[in-house]
């Protein structure tokens, strides 16, 4: 069963994030978007990536992006969701590894100090969606955006 999107809690933002990475075109790409409790849409972000290993870079730079986008609402409570279960441990991991990847992870993770709080959880991909459209019409698109969505 599909599983949807929950709000956060009341006075905190999600951070959705999701890399996109199709080996045999060489491509690759981000998705960002930040929501309130409330599910309005504050930031929406989709990147491509000029160079990228493989799927799980991506996302990894997806986490790095998420949490420096976040840094516009630095005294917001956050939770990182990403569909990404290795990036998610290795986030929430202090032991530094050995892998290519480690240096985006530590990236990742030294953004997150310009955060009150942040938390960080794994998702299923259906409720991770948006982020995951977001990467794709990079791709697509074959450009990059950020928007900011005010609501009085």
């Amino acid at each position: 069963p599909l599983q949807k999107w929950i709000t956060p809690s009341t006075g905190m933002m999600k951070i959705n994030v999701d890399g996109a990475f199709i080996p045999s075109l060489g491509i690759a790409a981000v998705g960002v978007v930040i929501r309130d409790h409330l599910g309005q849409t504050k930031l929406a972000s989709w990147h491509l990536l000029r160079h990228c290993r493989d799927a799980e870079e991506a996302e990894a730079i997806a986490c790095h992006e998420g949490n420096v986008l976040a840094a516009w609402w630095p005294d917001v409570p956050m939770m990182l969701e990403t569909d990404c279960a290795v990036v998610a441990a290795k986030l929430k991991s202090n032991v530094q590894d050995r892998s290519i990847g480690w240096s985006l992870i530590r990236e990742a993770r030294m953004a997150m100090e310009d955060l009150c709080r942040l938390e960080i959880a794994k998702i299923s991909r259906s409720q991770n969606n948006v982020a995951h459209e977001l990467a794709h019409f990079a791709i697509k698109s074959g450009h990059s955006e950020v928007f900011f969505f005010f609501f009085s």
